[in-house]
């Protein structure tokens, strides 16, 4: 039995490792045709990659989860970020903030080699982020904390990448702190969402708005003083959602434990 189960696991450690590098060929043989990508999201796309493989090679076996979905869950993951940043634009506009983050739009680059791009890498980061690191974090550290770690390395590999292909930053100091903390609160929304349906495509379907934003469109992570009240307000609006998320995770916990009596 321990024979079938270690054979089992090695097989499904291969495959997900094999679907991992046929997407990265995919993502850069599609970005060669068409050049939609950053110069910079290659480097950290394949570090991330990398780190996830010896991580799910070291580690203990926890298979990837691709549960049945409720309508209920592609709703609020599809509906979320889509409705945030709509509402953090409006604002900005409204507020007489006029920066390119204000004024992009997330579905405005959303077709054709744009589209598939956007698919294909949020698909990686998604199955490399919290299929396998951040699972294995929550386990050691629990919930929390492991989305906290999580949303760390999440930013820091964006930041470091970004300063390493790019001229120096004058605001460096201030831009990685809004980046750690706008990747932390995606982290810990992300965790309730995978968390609570168990399967991975929740994730994917929330991050692929946000991938199109600042991939796609090339939307600036870094803060001046034209853009800092718009990366103030997103922040804000986030952390806000990220707070719900978590309370209506706990309350649903405990309903669903009132039941049980």
């Amino acid at each position: 039995m321990n024979i079938l189960r270690s054979t089992y696991e090695i097989e499904k450690r291969i495959g997900i490792i094999t679907i991992l590098l046929i997407l990265l060929m995919l993502l850069f043989y599609v970005n060669h045709c068409f050049n939609r990508l950053p110069y910079y999201s290659g480097p950290t796309i394949i570090f991330t990659v990398l780190i996830s493989i010896i991580i799910y090679c070291a580690t203990g076996f926890e298979e990837i989860q691709f549960n049945k979905i409720t309508f209920y869950h592609l709703l609020i993951a599809g509906f979320s970020p889509v409705m945030l940043e709509f509402i953090i634009q409006q604002l900005s506009i409204m507020l007489s903030i006029s920066t390119q983050l204000a004024h992009n739009n997330l579905f405005y680059h959303f077709g054709d080699a744009s589209l598939l791009i956007t698919i294909i890498y949020t698909s990686i980061d998604e199955i490399c982020i919290r299929g396998i690191i951040q699972p294995r974090l929550q386990l050691k550290f629990g919930y929390l904390l492991g989305a906290i770690f999580t949303g760390i390395f999440w930013g820091s590999k964006k930041i470091i990448f970004t300063i390493i292909y790019r001229n120096p930053l004058d605001d460096i100091l201030l831009s990685y702190i809004y980046i750690i903390l706008l990747s932390i609160t995606f982290s810990i929304i992300l965790a309730y969402y995978y968390g609570n349906s168990k399967n991975l495509l929740i994730p994917i379907l929330f991050s692929m708005p946000i991938n199109n934003l600042y991939l796609i469109q090339h939307s600036n992570l870094i803060i001046n003083e034209a853009s800092f009240p718009i990366h103030i307000l997103r922040l804000g609006l986030w952390i806000l959602f990220a707070e719900l998320t978590i309370w209506l995770w706990l309350n649903s916990k405990n309903l669903k434990t009132q039941k049980g009596k």
